[in-house]
């Protein structure tokens, strides 16, 4: 991932994927100092993280090549 897609995420400006969320929770838990107890409610969690994916529209001047998302 780079700076950008950080930035992204840290001013609600994308919303974190399904993969990286569930990656940054396990990461918190496994690395973080005193989650470890509350490793089971955390996992009980990942079930209301939703796994559908949003449809992306990206809309291309044919002439140009210019695309933007819609």
């Amino acid at each position: 991932m780079d700076k950008a897609t950080l930035s992204k995420w840290e001013n609600d400006e994308d919303p974190v994927g399904v993969q990286s969320d569930l990656l940054i929770r396990f990461l918190a838990l496994a690395l973080g100092d005193g989650l470890q107890d509350k490793t089971s409610a955390a996992v009980a969690g990942f079930q209301n993280i939703s796994l559908r994916r949003k449809p992306v529209r990206i809309e291309l001047a044919a002439r140009t090549l210019d695309y933007r998302y819609a």
